[in-house]
């Protein structure tokens, strides 16, 4: 699970940048993802043991999720601290929370891979579609197994194979063919990088949980049209928007086209686009 080619810091800075780049999008788009995305939430809270009164740290937030339903569970009583590298991305979960008039959460800017977390400080640790990001998985395990308390529970959510996730593969797939592109994606942080349960359970075992274990479910994505799920990747997905803006006007609507039509044997006879992407949640507690 690692790759020796690339330099992680360099990797940091244009994760950041490019979550940064796409916050603007995600604000527009963000009520389409939680509609789908609830159910995975709720079901981390469940494996996380979050109930009122505990106190639960979510890394790689974004635009505040599962932080705003941690938030929700632990009640006035309990607390959520939420970190994440892009300060866009921060605004948005903000002013989400104080929309919902949630007021038990904290907002952290920076790198929790390099950030100082208090040790023995929290009941839960919960990351949505994040870890599989981290350069140093089994190092960054290990840094938030401390922070928690004995018998707390680290929970994280990741995308399943790359051909059972359509939401990402399904671009990832026509630019391969479109520019010869490898059909696979390197060794090392992509957002498949994780998706053997085997290997994921092995590596929350060598960062010292306990009671491991991993299930799958199914999160579908409902677009009213093709358009629609079309708008969705160009407004949150940065490879697609950084591929399209270095092509030509002419060359762009010819990739649309064939999004599109790649994207038809998702929609059914009432036009909606549906989307089944298989995803792994995985869990340990501290001992």
């Amino acid at each position: 699970m690692s790759n020796n080619n690339y330099d992680p810091t360099a990797f940091k800075a244009q994760q950041r940048e490019q979550w940064s780049n796409t916050a603007e999008g995600w604000r527009r788009r963000w009520a389409t993802l939680e509609k789908s995305a609830q159910p995975v939430s709720d079901r981390m809270m469940e494996l996380a043991h979050v109930t009122p009164g505990k106190r639960v740290l979510d890394i790689a937030t974004g635009i505040g999720e599962p932080a705003m339903t941690a938030a929700r569970r632990v009640g006035p009583s309990g607390s959520v601290v939420a970190i994440d590298q892009a300060p866009q991305m921060l605004t948005i979960a903000r002013e989400r929370m104080q929309a919902a008039g949630l007021q038990n959460v904290e907002f952290i800017e920076g790198d929790v891979e390099t950030a100082a977390l208090p040790a023995d400080s929290f009941d839960a640790v919960v990351c949505r579609w994040g870890l599989m990001f981290f350069p140093d998985v089994a190092g960054t395990l290990t840094r938030l197994r401390s922070s928690l308390v004995p018998g707390g529970w680290l929970v994280a959510i990741i995308w399943g194979p790359p051909e059972q996730v359509p939401l990402i593969w399904l671009p990832f797939s026509v630019f391969s063919r479109e520019f010869l592109l490898p059909s696979a994606l390197p060794a090392g942080p992509n957002p498949f990088a994780l998706a053997d349960p085997a290997a994921l359970e092995q590596v929350m075992r060598d960062a010292g949980f306990a009671e491991v274990q991993s299930e799958w479910l199914t999160v579908t994505y409902e677009f009213s049209s093709v358009e629609e799920l079309l708008n969705y990747e160009e407004d949150t997905s940065p490879p697609v928007r950084s591929i399209m803006a270095s092509l030509s006007v002419e060359r762009q609507a010819e990739l649309w086209g064939k999004l599109a039509d790649a994207a038809m044997p998702f929609v059914g006879a009432d036009g909606i686009a549906r989307l089944p992407n298989e995803c792994l949640i995985v869990s340990g507690q501290r001992q």
